[in-house]
């Protein structure tokens, strides 16, 4: 678990305690069941809790109270996601996954040692939503616990050399390089620069020596060298010219909106399709990465997962609206 998804965040943990007030209060509620394990609203709201913290940090939003209005409204969609995590954490058990304590407790100590003291950490718990270390080895013990599922499920899974090269006769198009030109240019701001240049490099100076000499773009230190590049990926006029331009000959000037170019094309690569066996391995990856994703996908939908959420009105503040006559 690293660091940047525990922001600070005390505002927020004052309105889970409103909402776990709200929810002891209507008897805290079954928001989520898979089978007979059960998760409650106070549960629930625990996770929704740190999922806002998680969700506010990574998008560098400040959760203030306008920010916190929007994201409440997630709650119906995270009840989804945590259901399908309460029925993959069901199937793991099921299946006889176990996490040694071993491997729990170097992870709480890695959690741990983000933090410099153990008042920092203390407070590094609070702030996150977390709350307890009991709350954390819950966490880690479930992530911990569908990693080693998840690599199981990926084992069972099979990937024939037949189903590799028919992937590959069907997803061509995956594997197709466009037509390349590999250059250099040399920018300079007026058109009489540009001529001046060309007539040096006519009278046979090195092209990348001038462009280290002369030119004004950021590919000037590098003697102009652009790589190479396929169509699309330049502004219209220079591409042209590169495209249309003989290997090895100066072209120019080009105006662009970025000044005056001369170019000079080393090789035309024609477009292609990479050979099998040069893409055979990390296809079949990703024809297996596939597999286990749809095996997952399966599992959740074979779950009796039930969700109710109605029960989320504390939160989402839905049917809280008075009547008007």
């Amino acid at each position: 678990m690293q660091r940047f998804l525990l922001p600070t965040l005390a505002l927020l943990a004052a309105t889970a305690a409103f909402f776990l007030a709200h929810a002891q209060t209507d008897g805290d509620p079954v928001v989520l069941r898979v089978g007979d394990r059960t998760e409650t609203l106070s549960e629930f709201i625990v996770r929704f809790d740190i999922a806002l913290n998680s969700f506010a940090a990574q998008s560098g939003q400040p959760l203030d109270d306008a920010t916190r209005a929007q994201l409440l409204g997630l709650a119906p969609s995270y009840l989804e996601q945590r259901a399908q995590e309460v029925a993959l954490v069901a199937a793991a058990e099921d299946a006889g996954v176990t996490v040694e304590d071993a491997a729990l407790d170097a992870r709480v100590a890695e959690v741990r040692g983000s933090a410099p003291d153990d008042a920092a950490f203390e407070a590094l718990l609070q702030e996150s939503g977390i709350g307890s270390v009991e709350t954390l080895r819950t966490l880690l013990y479930e992530d911990e616990l569908l990693r080693i599922y998840f690599a199981d499920v990926e084992a069972e899974q099979t990937i024939e050399d037949d189903a590799v090269r028919a992937a590959y006769d069907e997803r061509q198009a995956e594997f197709t390089s466009g037509e390349q030109v590999c250059a250099r240019h040399i920018l300079l701001e007026t058109v009489e620069d540009a001529e001046a240049a060309l007539t040096r490099l006519q009278d046979g100076e090195d092209f990348a020596e001038l462009a280290r000499e002369v030119s004004t773009g950021p590919s000037g230190p590098n003697g102009g060298d652009l790589g190479c590049f396929e169509r699309g990926m330049m502004v219209a006029p220079f591409e042209e010219a590169a495209f249309d331009g003989a290997v090895g000959e100066p072209i120019g000037p080009v105006e662009t909106q970025f000044g005056q170019h001369l170019i000079l094309v080393s090789e035309k690569v024609d477009a292609a399709v990479a050979p099998f066996e040069e893409v055979e391995a990390s296809l079949r990856s990703q024809l297996l990465g596939e597999a286990t994703n749809a095996a997952i996908t399966a599992i959740i939908e074979n779950a009796p997962i039930e969700t109710f959420p109605e029960q989320l009105t504390p939160i989402t503040g839905e049917g809280d609206e008075p009547e008007t006559e």
